[in-house]
Parts: structure tokens; C-alpha cells; sequence
């Protein structure tokens, strides 16, 4: 009998746009001297750049549409935010001035006790800024040393603060992350972690690390709310495994507890503000149930909606308090907000991640002329 030969194929629908362009120029507002080597990136991406010797930055590598953040941020200076909608023609910023910070920075007194409650402290902050996963094991903060851990004069919260960007490598899932940290404080099993991101992409050492890193990213998406909210925007949350639960005081509870009602998601989504913008209809508390890894987390969403881009990556995140299993992911399961799923990074551009796997692994031949082998 002839062998019988299985290919498996797989199919993704894939699509380029011309790189899009940001311009502008940097300037101190009392001198109006211009400013070099300042940090300018679209919070939350790969994208950034720094100003050169007369202030002026170039953003060229911009491929998807939609509404970002445009931050500017140089120490000494107060950071600047300005959004921008990237359509089909470059954008001219103009001038931007900074403003010089007025925060003067203390001299530390270095002892070996403050060392060690220094390191007692730096510990604690790690647990509750990167997480305590096998992700967050992955994660090295290069630059310890830019942060402080100021007292709470009003109360017991635990508080932290940096001079300048926090640098993360993060091993697991090939990122460079500089944490532009603007709040910070943790109390008892609550948290607030707030500031600006931006990543850059590790050069891989082979293949098989860009492979593990394609692999481990797609497995930070799925376990994240983004993942979630994407269900709900292509109508297919009953599809990945997820049932929505929202509460009604009126109605008793069909699940056996409280007053959770299941919630329909077929019909909340509609278009945004801005291009590549979407709006969920949803407000107040709700319970996700994930049965495919039976998981459970809780939302309290304190607007009137939760804004996402067209990959569920939320773009309001300040408005809904998590709870449950998503709590568990921090700053080391972070992804750029323009991640999709089932393309490799940078480096390797043009692959799939079916690509990757056909350039990875032989193809499978079955043989059909014994009834089994070893």
C-alpha cells in the first residue's frame, strides 16, 4: 500500500499598509534651546525614537491605523502625552516644549541598614509590580537603583516611586520594557500600578528562541483580558470558553449564587471615536468564567464603557478594577497594544507563526502498511 502522506496547512489572512510618519521638534518652554535625546514613543508599542542634535524626531515604522499616545518624556522634564490617529498621510506635531519638572530629587544617605530595608523592599515591590509566575521569573530590572520607597505619611500603603524609566528585560517573552512609573502603591490585596510603557524588541539568538518567544507571547495574550475582549468584539466569547455573568438586583440568580445573571455580549460592540477604536457596552460588576482552563475573574468597570483596539488590548484601563485570575498578570506578562496573534516579531518579519512551524518541524508521514510500530 502506498504511504499516505499528511500535510497539515495552515491559513492566514495577512496585510500590509504603507509605513506611516511622525514629525515634529523638541524645545525646553523657558529657553526654547532645543532638546536632544529625548524619549518619544507611542505608549504601549515597539515604536519610538529618540530627538537628535537640533530636537527634531522622525516615527517611521508606523504600519496599523488607529489612535495612540504620543509621549514625550526626558528627565527633569514633565512628560507630555498628545494623541495622534495614524491615517493615510504623515503627521507634522510642529514644536513641542517641556516643561522643566520641578521635583528636585533628595540626596540618599547610603548605610547598610538602609540597604537592607532597601532589598527587603525592592523585594516586595517586585512581587507586586512584575508578578510571582513563571514570566515574572523571567524578568531581570537592570536599573533597581532609580527606585525609592517613599513612607505613606497618610496612611499604611506601600509606596514606590522612580527617578527615571524602570528597565525590564524580560527573558521569557523577548522584551525590553522601559517603565515610565507615575503611581505606585499596594495595601493588602489591593494595587495601583500607573505609568507609561515602552518596548523594544531582544535580538534572537536563533530560531528556537524566536520560536519560544512567538509561542510564549501567544500564551501572555490568551491568559490576558485582551484575549477576552477580542471574543467579545468578533461575537465569539461562547467560542473561546468564556461565559459572562452580570449582576441584577431584580432577577435571582440562575447559577445558585447571589444575584449573577448570565450576560449576552452578541450585541455591545460598536464603533469608537477615533479609527481602529471599539466600544463595549458594559458597566458594573461582572464574573468571567473561563471553562477551558476554569478560571474565574471579577471586573468592576467603573465608566460607562470599555474602549479596545481591534486586537481587545484596552485602551481605558484606569476605569476597570480585575479581580481573580486576570489580577495574576502585571507588568512581566505585558504586551505591545499592537501584538497580533499568530505573527512572529520583529527581525523575522513576513512569517507567520504557521510559518514558523513549517520551517521548524518536518512534515508528518503516516504509514499505513503495518498496523502499528514503535
Amino acid at each position: 500500500m502506498k504511504n499516505l502522506a499528511i500535510i497539515i496547512l495552515f491559513s492566514f489572512i495577512t496585510f500590509s499598509l504603507s509605513a506611516q510618519r511622525i514629525a515634529g521638534k523638541v524645545q525646553d518652554s523657558k529657553t526654547l534651546e532645543a532638546l536632544p535625546f529625548v524619549n518619544v514613543y507611542l505608549n504601549n508599542t515597539t515604536i519610538g525614537t529618540v530627538t537628535d542634535g537640533n530636537g527634531e524626531f522622525n516615527l517611521s515604522t508606523i504600519e496599523e491605523l488607529g489612535t495612540y499616545e504620543l509621549v514625550f518624556s526626558f528627565v527633569g522634564y514633565e512628560t507630555y502625552k498628545v494623541k495622534v490617529t495614524i491615517g493615510e498621510g504623515p503627521i507634522k506635531i510642529g514644536i513641542v516644549k517641556l516643561i522643566p519638572s520641578e521635583i528636585k530629587l533628595s540626596n540618599v544617605e547610603v548605610t547598610a541598614t538602609r540597604d537592607k530595608q532597601w532589598e527587603k523592599k525592592l523585594k516586595k515591590f517586585k512581587k507586586v509590580f512584575l508578578g510571582e509566575d513563571k514570566q515574572a521569573a523571567s524578568c531581570r530590572i537592570i536599573n533597581p537603583w532609580v527606585i525609592d520607597f517613599p513612607p505613606d505619611e497618610r496612611g499604611k500603603k506601600f509606596l514606590a516611586s522612580a527617578s527615571a524609566p524602570i528597565e525590564i528585560v524580560n527573558e521569557a517573552l523577548g522584551y525590553k520594557i522601559f517603565y515610565f512609573l507615575t503611581d505606585f502603591w499596594s495595601e493588602a490585596n489591593t494595587y495601583l500600578i500607573k505609568g507609561n510603557i515602552q518596548f523594544k524588541e531582544i535580538e534572537a539568538i536563533d530560531e528556537i528562541q524566536l520560536l519560544n518567544w512567538t509561542k510564549n507571547r501567544a500564551y501572555a495574550y490568551r491568559k490576558s483580558y485582551n484575549y477576552f475582549f477580542h471574543s467579545i468584539r468578533t461575537k465569539n466569547s461562547r467560542g473561546k470558553g468564556f461565559t459572562v455573568y452580570g449582576t441584577n438586583k431584580n432577577q435571582k440568580s440562575k447559577i445558585g449564587f447571589g444575584n449573577w445573571v448570565p450576560f449576552d455580549t452578541t450585541s455591545i460592540v460598536s464603533l469608537g471615536d477615533h479609527s481602529g477604536e471599539f466600544t463595549i457596552a458594559m458597566k458594573g460588576e461582572f464574573e468571567i468564567h473561563s471553562l477551558k482552563k476554569w478560571d474565574v475573574s471579577r471586573f468592576n468597570i467603573t465608566g460607562d464603557h470599555v474602549k479596545i483596539n481591534r486586537y481587545g488590548f484596552v485602551l481605558n484601563p484606569m476605569d476597570i478594577k480585575v479581580s481573580g485570575s486576570y489580577d495574576r498578570n502585571r507588568v512581566a506578562s505585558l504586551l505591545p497594544i499592537t501584538y497580533q496573534a499568530g505573527r512572529v516579531i520583529a527581525g523575522d518579519a513576513g512569517y507567520t507563526y504557521a510559518q514558523d512551524m513549517e520551517r521548524f518541524y518536518e512534515k508528518i508521514y503516516v504509514h499505513t502498511d503495518k498496523p502499528y510500530y514503535y
